[in-house]
Parts: structure tokens; C-alpha cells; sequence
């Protein structure tokens, strides 16, 4: 395989010596024509840019993984999060936290949106933007069934420029909220501690006017939550339900810990 710096000499000696097009050249040596401009101006290819790539599945938590590299900083070098430390805490604190978060808002509403429920790049529930773009959404088993115990149909943003201004308004308040209240980021002791804090900002919050409004966002929900859709009596387990295989050494393996069985194993 000829390299770039060879390839770039020979599309150079055949335009000085023979005279050949940019297009003569292109069809001659098999590149683009963009290649053929580029040798024709410079001996010496151009730097190969190395692309960015973006951890599509990271990027929902990469704030909340920076945040414990950050608390690592103060800490003890032998109390600092391991890769395997980093992963438990990411799903015992937010898989199920997402479908928990979502009970206790409808509990503190007193109620369920009839119309729909407003998502934006939702990966803990979507598996994959289907073909054709829209919002079809190719979605988890967990996630059906938790939206179908509650009654409610989710609303899935567009994805590039074209749900841009539907994105604004989810990002619009998420950007808010963090930016008056949890920068710099809340320093607590537990999460029930920080769970607190946040409804005592909610219902802060119920006093805020929204522009040059008269009422109270407090007010406005007052006269919109009668057309909320009931809780249902029976709840919902928001815990993930695994099955794990036991292994001849009658031990099961639960995420990133191991735990051994009361019997042993009998194998045929």
C-alpha cells in the first residue's frame, strides 16, 4: 500500500510533467479530488485528524462521575473510587433512581400528566432511536411497563435541528434549576439529606413569577392539578429485578459483588 507522502509525489510528477487535470489526476491515482487539491498545494500531507468520540452511553452521568473525581481530591489515597467503586455507586444511586424519581414527583404533584410527560435524550429508558428519526423510540421492558402501570405517554424530543425548539424548554429549566441550586454543588452527608433540600427549593419555587406574571407558579398549579390523573393505589417497585446464575462455587454475582447461596450446588 503506497503511503500519503508517496502518493502525494506521484500526483505531484504526473501534474508537472504531464500536464493532467485535477480531474485526470483524481481518476489516475483513484482519490477525490479534494486529495489531488491537497497535494498540489503542499509535499507533505496534512496532519490525520483523530476524531472525537463521544461516550454516548457516559454522557448522561459524566457530571455525576467528575463530581466523585472530584471528592477523590480531598480524600485518602486508599478511600478514593476504584473503576469497579464508580460503576456500583452509578447503579445503585441512578437506574433505579430514575423510575423512583419519577414516583416521587408524582406523589409531591399529587397527581400524573393526562397529556404526556416531555423526554430529552432519555438513555436510561430508551434502547434506540429507531430508523426514519421522529420520535419512535425502540424502548426498555422496564420502562413499558412502569409507563403503563402509571398511564402516561412519554414525549420524545426530536433528535439533531429539528427538535431543537422542543429540547429548549426541558434543558431550559434543568439548566436553571442547577444553576440556582446546585452550583456550587450541595455538600450533605446522605441522599435523604439532599432529597430534602430539593423539595424544600420546590416548594420555594411556588412562590417564583414566571415574567411578568400576576400569580405564583404555585398558584398556576393550584388551578391545573384537578386535571392531574389520580396515583394509582397500587405502587410500583422501582427496584431492578435480576436473576443471577449460581456458579459451582455456590456463589451468585450481583453487579460488582459476589454473594454465596444458604445450600450447596448439586449438579447432575
Amino acid at each position: 500500500m503506497r503511503s500519503k507522502v508517496e502518493l502525494f509525489a506521484r500526483i505531484r510528477r504526473d501534474a508537472r510533467v504531464e500536464g493532467l487535470s485535477i480531474r485526470a489526476l483524481a481518476r489516475r491515482h483513484g482519490v477525490g479530488r479534494q486529495i489531488v487539491r491537497l497535494a498540489l498545494d503542499s509535499a507533505e500531507p496534512p496532519p490525520r485528524k483523530t476524531p472525537v468520540r463521544v461516550a454516548r452511553q457516559l454522557q448522561p452521568v459524566k457530571v455525576l462521575i467528575d463530581a466523585m473525581l472530584s471528592e477523590d481530591l480531598q480524600a485518602p489515597r486508599k478511600q478514593r473510587h476504584t473503576i469497579r467503586r464508580i460503576f456500583a455507586r452509578l447503579a445503585d444511586e441512578h437506574q433505579e433512581a430514575f423510575l423512583e424519581g419519577h414516583i416521587e414527583a408524582f406523589n409531591m404533584i399529587g397527581g400524573i400528566p393526562v397529556r404526556h410527560i416531555r423526554y430529552d435524550n432519555l438513555t436510561s429508558a430508551v434502547t434506540k432511536v429507531l430508523y426514519g428519526g421522529g420520535r419512535q423510540r425502540a424502548e426498555n421492558e422496564r420502562w413499558v411497563l412502569f409507563r403503563s402501570h402509571y398511564g402516561f405517554d412519554p414525549f420524545y424530543c426530536e433528535p439533531g435541528i429539528s427538535g431543537a425548539h422542543e429540547k429548549g424548554g426541558v434543558e431550559g429549566e434543568i439548566g436553571r434549576f442547577r444553576r440556582n441550586f446546585l452550583t456550587p454543588v450541595p455538600v450533605v452527608e446522605s441522599l435523604a439529606e439532599l432529597n430534602r433540600k430539593i423539595r424544600a427549593w420546590d416548594e420555594g419555587e411556588d412562590r417564583r413569577r414566571i415574567g411578568n406574571r400576576i400569580s405564583t407558579v404555585g398558584q398556576d398549579f393550584t388551578a391545573e392539578r384537578p386535571f392531574l390523573r389520580p396515583v394509582p393505589v397500587e405502587g410500583f417497585d422501582p427496584g431492578l429485578v435480576l436473576t443471577p446464575r449460581v456458579d459451582r462455587s455456590a456463589l451468585i454475582s450481583v453487579r460488582t459483588a459476589r454473594y454465596s447461596v444458604s445450600s450447596p450446588v448439586h449438579r447432575p
